[in-house]
């Protein structure tokens, strides 16, 4: 199939028009363009170093920097757009919760978020977003903030909860309604559940 060069021009037309950093696939012109004619768009796009290609159908309009090339944005801005994009559900686990909480600064070369969709590796830049299938029950939290904490603790371990790591707990959750943190707190393993109750009844 050739690609009708018109078509590529106004595609590019209506992203540079839009915010730098969003995320694309060839289905967000659907209803404009033969959806054939948008992913080859997409493709000499990239070629053109216009676009960056993230995954399977995925491309991002990147921000450029003359020293540094290509700026990404965040792991979590990437995979909260993915997930409104593709309509998942997702959380994420390991070292990007505590970075999302601010109980740590590492950023982490792998972010593993738990997904109700398929499994994918995302090449961004020098890191990788992971989705990986879960339970329905693991995506069933309700809160922002305590669906982050109960994988942070995880990740700590039970070992590892000190006054000062609590004390920040608390402050995040005294901004979550206390009804959904409680909730959550219940699909939460036992010694986590005991942590976020103490902390839910103490804020």
């Amino acid at each position: 199939m050739i690609l009708d060069k018109s078509i590529e021009n106004r595609v590019f037309q209506r992203i540079e028009s839009s915010k730098i950093g969003k995320i694309y696939n060839s289905n967000d012109f659907y209803n404009i363009y033969p959806e054939e004619s948008v992913r080859k768009a997409f493709q000499r796009l990239e070629k053109q170093g216009k676009m960056v290609r993230l995954g399977r159908g995925l491309y991002l309009f990147p921000r450029h920097d003359p020293r540094l090339g290509v700026i990404y944005p965040s792991i979590a801005e990437i995979a909260t757009q993915i997930s409104r994009k593709e309509k998942l559900r997702i959380i994420p686990t390991g070292q990007q919760a505590l970075l999302q909480l601010g109980l740590s600064i590492q950023v982490p070369m792998k972010s593993i978020y738990l997904t109700d969709g398929g499994p994918r590796n995302i090449k961004i830049g020098n890191r990788t977003l992971v989705f990986k299938p879960t339970t329905p029950k693991m995506l069933s939290l309700k809160g922002k903030i305590s669906g982050l904490m109960i994988q942070a603790l995880k990740t700590l371990g039970k070992e590892a909860i000190t006054k000062d790591i609590e004390n920040k707990l608390a402050a995040l959750l005294a901004t979550e309604n206390p009804f959904i943190a409680e909730a959550d707190a219940m699909l939460a393993p036992a010694w986590i559940r005991a942590i976020m109750i103490k902390l839910i009844k103490t804020k």
